[in-house]
């Protein structure tokens, strides 16, 4: 079965284009000049993936602007009882004859179903043969066609720009993640945390120091003053009062509550306003347990630089409760920051490699990307990623600054309670006190009783008062370092702190002060520079880990990243996430791989422009025409072309640079020759018959073959053999279609007299034939 081929298009500006080339085999198609015999095969060429135009860019330009959309080539009778067919769309084509133009032919279709533009080049191939092909001009043709080769190759070479980009990125990314950092980082690692270990320890020291360097500084100021004695006394005699004072509410207490029951033995008015009267009493002693407790706390307060008191001079309510909540939170901060600090080594691997995972998530565009839900309620990365506290942040964070803010915090929360608790007093204490009242004019029998308990009450409140303003005395000088026990006591302590600090004097005490200060100044910044270089350390480390699995699965599950697994292991890379050497010896590998693309592009960009002249003399040019010797020789071997070329002698050699070829005879005598004298006769016929055998030996799909030109170098008693040729069984594998193009040989229309029978019928055929379409086709056999 023989191909048939239709070309349905209405071309502008003078293209011409046979329309058909019916299924026979082999074909012959003769007309006048003009008429698009070889535009029609460049055109089916370009169909099946070939590029004719390659060097004409003028007529690539010309096809492009006179074919139409929509024009079609169909080849019906292809292997299988395939029809493909092809509507072009010109419009689309690049500007430029690319080598590869691929799907941007246009629309293709094999039996109707839609296909891929490019799937028509595996359907059928197209082969041109010239008739005017002299055997110089077959080897430059190779020589070109090398070059088209290498074009395509170094199109799409350079269309790997981005990929050996990729794989060059890749060996950095494979050598930057490698064990072998870690390693090196160890003993970087355990300099910093032996550093940062030891500046902690003397930097808790050197407070320590100072807490009791500033206890001396207060003893020596205070014994400097020289009312110190006076201070002293009116210490023990605060002391003495507030606990006379106290004794004396005790025993009053006890006087009322005995009061108390005798209204309780009386009758059912009596009882109540016992009640009340104890309600009330109770109310009270409460209020100045609850005023001598916030006293204390507000010089407890002052002690951390606080100021909390109004214009009263008390403590105020509203800005104490605003400070207790800011407390609170600074306390666990704190708390937590200290915890931190004190992280193991797990510990802060975990927190690196949670961090670094966290921040690669918001790098790929995933900071609101919603990763737990916590209480009910969603936590995005970006969320996640910002309560993670850097452990750098901790500095020199010790047991004692947590112990501090957890006591100002407390300090303040229990004050902000009894504040509140002393304003829901007042509405309390007024109500209880009119119900007091009233029930004593409902008992007028009993003022004797209620006389002795209101004398009860006033001096014990009198004498909570003494107790309180004895207790305020006492705070302010204990809190100036005044003790009790004078100055004996407080030079003795004195004494012994300079001799714990080994100095002689108590002038020292403030330059000795200023030293250690600024050497726990210089201490916090070497601790801070030790913990943000081991965080960042630390973070790299975890950052290569995290990344060594993510390549470790990818290089186990990925087919584009099978080269770099161990060879015999299809499933994971040898467990290289800990391998120094494996992640070493698959950076280098893949750094030959990135060196050797780029170095084949250069080669054969060398190699392409080597194919495209012969004026520039190179390594590039000689090895290109050394592989077209190469391959003529083996041409030269087929029997067809000796007996044709070389009487059955021996093609010994080609020299495309001298333009000659050089064989053996039968008789064994050396031979040279100019390739150019090979050109027309029984030798250009023994040629194209030994070409027609190399196409036959060919493994191919459906094939067309375009024998062009052949009426000027065969001769008409040559054209018979030539036909049977084609007809042989040896050269079936030519497939399905042979199409002899001849200009028009005679004036068919002019000779109908001179011929009779059916050549006489056959020249109508082809006059009428001419006439409407300037071509005739039929079988070719003679």
């Amino acid at each position: 079965m023989s191909i048939e081929v239709t070309i349905s298009a209405e071309p502008r500006g003078g293209l011409k284009l046979i329309d058909k080339i019916p299924a026979h085999r082999p074909c012959r198609l003769e007309g006048r000049n003009g008429i698009g015999k070889t535009a029609t095969i460049k055109l089916l060429s370009l169909a099946a993936g070939q590029q004719p135009y390659a060097d004409d860019p003028a007529a690539w330009d010309s096809l492009r602007t006179l074919l139409p959309d929509g024009a079609t080539v169909t080849f019906a009778g292809l292997a299988g009882d395939l029809t493909a067919s092809l509507t072009l769309t010109p419009s689309t084509w690049p500007e430029q004859p690319y080598a590869e133009i691929g799907n941007l032919l246009g629309n293709l279709t094999v039996n109707g179903e839609p296909r891929p533009a490019s799937e028509l080049a595996t359907l059928v191939t197209i082969h041109h043969l010239s008739g005017t092909e002299r055997l110089i001009d077959t080897l430059k043709g190779r020589i070109t066609g090398y070059e088209t080769s290498l074009s395509v190759v170094h199109s799409r070479l350079k269309g790997l720009t981005a990929t050996r980009e990729e794989v060059g990125e890749l060996a950095d990314r494979l050598e930057y993640i490698s064990p072998q950092h870690d390693e090196s980082e160890q003993n970087l690692v355990a300099m910093l945390s032996t550093s940062r270990d030891r500046g902690r320890a003397q930097a808790i020291e050197i407070r320590r120091r100072l807490t009791t360097l500033h206890r001396g500084l207060a003893l020596h100021a205070m014994l400097q003053d020289s009312d110190f004695q006076e201070h002293a006394r009116t210490l023990a005699d605060s002391i003495a009062t507030a606990e006379r004072a106290r004794a004396e509410a005790e025993e009053l207490d006890v006087l009322i509550e005995g009061i108390l029951a005798e209204l309780d033995s009386g009758d059912k008015a009596q009882r109540l306003l016992a009640s009340a009267e104890r309600k009330l009493n109770a109310l009270i002693r409460k209020r100045n347990t609850r005023l001598a407790r916030l006293h204390t706390l507000s010089q407890q307060l002052a002690a951390h630089d606080l100021s909390l008191t109004n214009e009263n001079g008390t403590l105020d309510s509203a800005l104490v409760s605003q400070m207790a909540e800011q407390a609170r939170t600074k306390y666990r901060q704190l708390e937590w920051r200290h915890r931190q600090s004190q992280m193991s080594d797990a510990q802060r691997r975990l927190h690196n490699e949670l961090s670094v995972a966290l921040d690669l998530a918001m790098e790929a565009g995933l900071a609101q990307f919603s990763v737990v839900v916590l209480n009910g309620a969603e936590v995005t990365v970006e969320e996640l990623a910002r309560a993670l506290t850097d452990p750098a942040s901790t500095t020199a964070m010790t047991p004692e600054d947590v112990d501090v803010a957890q006591d100002l915090a407390s300090l303040l929360e229990e004050a902000a309670t009894l504040l509140r608790e002393q304003e829901a007093f007042v509405a309390t204490h007024d109500e209880e006190e009119q119900h007091v009242a009233q029930l004593r004019e409902d008992t007028p029998e009993q003022d004797d009783l209620r006389a002795r308990l209101a004398d009860a009450m006033s001096r014990r409140d009198t004498a909570e008062s003494q107790a309180l303003s004895a207790t305020q005395i006492i705070g302010r000088l204990q809190a100036r370092g005044v003790t009790k026990d004078g100055a004996d006591a407080a030079q003795a302590e004195l004494a012994e702190i300079l001799s714990g600090e080994d100095l002689e004097d108590a002038a020292e005490l403030h330059p000795r002060t200023m030293d250690l200060t600024a050497e726990l100044s210089h201490l916090d910044e070497q601790i801070d520079q030790a913990i943000a270089e081991l965080s960042e350390v630390e973070r790299r480390q975890a950052s290569r880990q995290l990344r060594r699995r993510e390549m470790q699965l990818a290089v186990a599950s990925e087919p584009s990243l099978a080269w770099l697994r161990t060879p015999g292991d299809e499933s994971t890379p040898g467990d290289p996430v800990d391998n120094p050497a494996w992640w070493l010896t698959a950076a280098e590998r893949a750094h030959v791989f990135a060196e050797r693309l780029d170095q084949l592009v250069t080669e054969v960009a060398a190699l392409e422009f080597a194919a495209s002249t012969d004026k520039v003399a190179s390594a590039h040019r000689r090895a290109i025409e050394a592989v077209v010797e190469q391959d003529a020789l083996a041409d030269f071997a087929e029997p067809a072309i000796r007996d044709a070329l070389f009487d059955g002698g021996e093609a010994l050699s080609v020299d495309l640079q001298r333009k000659t070829i050089t064989w053996s005879s039968l008789s064994g005598a050396r031979q040279e020759k100019p390739l150019s004298t090979f050109s027309s006769g029984q030798q250009a016929l023994g040629f194209i018959r030994a070409r027609l055998r190399q196409l036959a030996d060919q493994e191919a799909g459906d094939r067309i073959v375009f024998l062009d030109e052949f009426g000027a170098f065969v001769a008409a008693d040559r054209r018979h053999p030539l036909a049977e040729l084609l007809k042989r069984d040896q050269l079936a594998a030519l497939s399905d279609q042979v199409v002899i193009v001849l200009p028009l040989q005679v004036d068919y229309g002019a000779q109908l007299d001179d011929v009779t029978g059916p050549l006489k019928e056959r020249y109508a055929a082809r006059a009428a034939s001419i006439s409407a379409h300037g071509y005739f086709t039929e079988e070719f056999d003679e």
